[in-house]
This record gives structure tokens, sequence and C-alpha cells, in this order.
């Protein structure tokens, strides 16, 4: 059973959300504009289209949330020293395995 509902008409949602819904949600958009959401799980038409409804509206949800803010992160003083101290170590194991020439 398939769930409908337009976005662009929708007036439960503000500019910004419709933006984001159909964003992330382009996939499911038809050419009219229509969400699109189906569900076939059970034999019955009734528990079809009220999954179907769930489903569209948990989408709807998740899709105009908006995204999280990025923390920025500040580098280490001891990466740089760290990773250095390692390739130096990885270094010397390599050289340690050169064949070496008698005279």
């Amino acid at each position: 059973m398939d769930a409908l509902f337009d976005v662009d008409s929708s007036r439960g949602l503000n500019d910004a959300e419709k933006a984001l819904v159909r964003k992330r949600l382009k996939n499911r958009i038809n050419k009219e504009g229509f969400l699109v959401v189906s569900c076939q799980e059970t034999r019955s038409q009734r528990k079809n289209k009220e999954r179907a409804l769930e489903m569209l509206i948990d989408l709807l949800r998740k899709a105009a949330r908006p995204p999280k803010k990025r923390k920025l992160t500040k580098a280490l003083k001891a990466d740089p020293e760290k990773r250095l101290a390692r390739k130096k170590l990885h270094s010397r194991k390599k050289a340690l395995r050169k064949r070496v020439d008698l005279p």
C-alpha cells in the first residue's frame, strides 16, 4: 500500500524543513512532487496502510531535523611527535632487515 505526501503544499513544514526533506529524500519523491512510501509487509490492506503512514511520519521527522553543528577539535601537541617516533621505529626495524654484504 502506498502513502503519498505533497511536500511543496504542506502547511506542517516551513520552507527550511521542506528544503531539507526534498534534499534528503529526493530518491523517494516522484516527478509530481509527492513523497511516496509503500508497504507490503502483511496481507491486510489496513495494516499496510497504517504501517506506510507510520513510515512516512518517521521519514519526515528524520529528514526535517536540522543537521547537528560540528564541534571543532584542536590538534594535540603530542600527536605529531608520537607519529614521528613510530615512523623512526618502523624505519629502523626495516633497516635492520637489509641484507649485509661481507667483505
